[in-house]
């Protein structure tokens, strides 16, 4: 994706990690491993929070996934919740190690989308074309266009999972992490 290829090559950030790490997480989801899968999201997570940017395609199969099987249904819901939460906490861990203050590590990402008061930051996206725009407006009525993009994949990816093969979902997933970030403002 062109935010992987620019984080990567250009600020040597972990990129290749939790891109590694989404595409295990879709690996054990295509193999009906539903746990597995959740706790490869979450390590995802803890390299870059950009890993949510998958969420509207690979949230609807998790949940296809967790009512398919009604036997394994509660171990897959309370299985998924720890393991996000323990991915959140494993990625605040060494913020806390290094005496961060505790009510300061919970707000480390919240804290994060304050930093930049422009609509694009160098990211190949529809908000680079308008460099200029009206900040106040266009940053939350972008975000809530990105919300809306999000939704319109999730229904779609929800609705139509019981026809879709591996392969077709997984341009979908890809397809997804390409959209989202180009949709959404504040990249």
């Amino acid at each position: 994706t062109p935010t992987l290829v620019l984080n990567s090559a250009w600020w040597g950030q972990f990129d290749a990690w939790y891109a590694a790490f989404l595409l295990f997480s879709a690996a054990a989801l295509f193999r009906e491993k539903l746990c597995l899968s959740v706790f490869f999201f979450a390590i995802s997570f803890t390299f870059k929070a950009q890993a949510v940017f998958i969420l509207p395609a690979l949230g609807p199969l998790w949940v296809v996934e967790v009512f398919k099987n009604r036997k394994d249904r509660t171990l897959a819901i309370v299985a998924g919740i720890g393991m996000a939460l323990f991915g959140y906490a494993f990625a605040l861990f060494p913020a806390w190690t290094q005496a961060f203050p505790l009510n300061g590590v919970f707000e480390i990402y919240g804290g994060q989308t304050n930093t930049f008061h422009r609509l694009s930051m160098n990211a190949p996206n529809v908000w680079s074309i308008f460099p200029n725009a009206d900040y106040g407006f266009w940053a939350p009525t972008g975000i809530v266009i990105g919300a809306i993009v999000s939704l319109i994949i999730a229904t779609g990816v929800f609705l139509k999972k019981g026809r879709w093969g591996s392969s077709l979902m997984l341009d979908v997933l890809i397809f997804t992490a390409i959209l989202i970030p180009f949709a959404l403002p504040k990249m």
